[in-house]
């Protein structure tokens, strides 16, 4: 729908976000619609596994402790209770944590504390995998493939191809795409675990980091390549001179707004999406005990290696900034 380059359509879409976040809220308690329908919600749940800092409790300190509020889910309604809906003495996922902290603020045993971590290791021994975080996973690949595609220069000629093999107009052929991309890596990610569900939530787990950097890539590409554009729209706000030319784009070119040349980002783009691939490896890895053996993890490697090579193929095409 173009959404990206409509200020219009963003709104939109940003107001229909908060109303029913506030209709939710009004029916249901407290963070219900950020955890189970808000998208960016489940991303970010996703994303946090993978954090450098995590709050945990102190099991010995809490021993003997009775504060409601950390022992019962129908506690939720107490004032001191967590929005999240967690009871934080058995907080032992990032993922239902926002890290508002309340709960450390209001521990009187000052229990729960706030530290660095290895960022690997929750999702490598992740005591209950569940297989919907291990679908959302295979999903955001498909989901930041899609948006490099969207962005490739020749995508107007595999535009042009699709619609003369297909006869689709240009929304047909981009639901095509989409559902594509978001179907593939599911598909791939079942026939690695050769069906089980149980070792398809495993691995699924150990997508998350070459998601997380993929996704990062991507976006390392509009803050470095549009960079200057935040200040040039800020002062056009503000009534101050700018170089920005609406709806001409930007000075000198699709790059004029870059803050470093193309092929420095390009450097960094791949350089941070080798790093995400070995954390994932790494995740598969540490995960062989569970799956009987390294034998069994060789599907598993074989998948990420396919992920890899197709992210590490678009990010080395030229692309073009679509904003």
């Amino acid at each position: 729908m173009g959404l990206v380059n409509s200020v219009r359509l963003t709104f939109t879409a940003l107001l229909l976000l908060t109303g029913l976040a506030l209709t939710v809220s009004a029916v249901y308690r407290r963070r219900t619609f950020c955890r189970h329908l808000c998208f960016f919600g489940a991303l970010a749940g996703n994303y946090s596994m993978a954090s450098v800092v995590e709050l945990r409790p102190d099991g010995p300190t809490c021993r003997g402790c009775a504060r409601e509020a950390c022992l019962r889910d129908e506690a939720a309604s107490l004032p001191d209770a967590c929005p999240m809906l967690q009871r934080p003495r058995a907080l032992a996922e990032n993922r239902e944590c926002n890290l508002c902290l309340k709960c450390l603020r209001t521990c009187e045993r000052r229990s729960l504390a706030l530290r660095l971590r290895d960022p690997l290791r929750e999702l490598a021994s992740v005591r209950n995998p569940r297989i919907a975080v291990a679908g959302l996973a295979a999903v955001l690949v498909g989901v930041v493939a899609v948006q490099n595609l969207g962005m490739l220069q020749v995508a107007g000629t595999l535009e042009r191809w699709m619609g003369d093999v297909t006869g689709l107009g240009r929304q047909g052929q981009l639901s095509v795409i989409y559902l594509t991309a978001l179907l593939l890596p599911l598909f791939l990610l079942s026939a690695a675990a050769r069906g089980d569900l149980r070792r398809a939530a495993l691995f699924g787990y150990a997508l998350i980091p070459l998601d997380l950097g993929a996704h990062a890539a991507h976006n390392l590409l509009h803050m470095l390549g549009e960079g200057k554009s935040v200040w040039w729209v800020t002062a056009r706000l503000l009534g101050l001179s700018s170089p920005l030319d609406i709806p001409g784009g930007h000075p000198g070119g699709s790059m004029g707004a870059a803050l470093l040349d193309a092929s420095t980002i390009k450097v960094l783009q791949i350089s941070l999406l080798l790093l995400a691939a070995w954390g994932s490896f790494a995740v598969a890895r540490r995960m062989r005990h569970r799956l009987g053996g390294a034998g069994s993890i060789l599907p598993l490697y074989a998948l990420l290696l396919v992920l890899l090579g197709l992210n590490l193929w678009l990010f080395s095409v030229p692309m073009a900034l679509r904003h």
